[in-house]
C-alpha cells in the first residue's frame, strides 16, 4: 500500500539541505513538500486568527488556510502529515527579534503543537500526525520528534 505524506516545514535555505535528506529517510514514495519561511507559523497563526468570538463571526466557518487544507488533504488522500521547525530560523529571528534563541525555538515548537491541533480540528479521521525540530546546537545536531 501507497502512503501519501504531507511535509509542513520551514523553506530557508540555511535548512534546505537537512530538510530534504529527512525527507528521503522517511522512505515515503508520495510525498507532498509545502515549504515556506517560518513553515507551520503560517498554520499556527491561521488557528490564533480565527479563536476569538468576533473572528469566527466575522469570518464564519470560513478560514481561508483551513479551507485549503481540508481540500488539500482530501482530495490527495493525505495520510501522514510531518510538521517541522528548526533552530536558527530567521522567520522567527525577525517575528520575535529581542527573544534569545532557545526562546524562538521553544515559540516554534510551541506553533509545531498548535498547527498539529489546528490540523486536527481540520480532519480527525486517523491522518497521523507527527512533529519534529531540528537542533544545530551541542555535540549532536539533528532532528528530535516532539510527538
Amino acid at each position: 500500500m501507497t502512503v501519501r505524506a504531507l511535509l509542513i516545514g520551514c523553506g530557508e535555505p540555511a535548512i534546505h539541505a537537512e530538510t530534504e535528506s529527512f525527507a528521503e529517510s522517511l522512505g515515503v514514495e508520495h510525498l507532498e513538500r509545502v515549504l515556506m519561511p517560518g513553515g507551520c507559523w503560517w498554520l499556527a497563526e491561521a488557528a490564533s486568527a480565527t479563536s476569538g468570538r468576533f473572528r469566527r463571526a466575522l469570518l464564519g466557518e470560513h478560514v481561508p488556510v483551513r479551507d485549503a487544507l481540508v481540500r488539500f488533504i482530501a482530495h490527495s488522500r493525505i495520510e501522514r502529515v510531518v510538521l517541522l521547525a528548526h533552530e536558527g530560523c530567521d522567520w522567527y529571528r525577525h517575528q520575535h527579534p529581542g527573544a534569545t534563541e532557545g526562546a524562538r525555538l521553544k515559540i516554534a515548537g510551541e506553533d509545531i503543537f498548535t498547527a498539529r491541533d489546528e490540523l486536527r480540528h481540520i480532519d480527525n479521521s486517523g491522518v497521523q500526525i507527527e512533529g519534529r525540530v531540528y537542533v544545530r546546537s551541542g555535540s549532536h545536531a539533528g532532528w528530535r520528534d516532539l510527538f
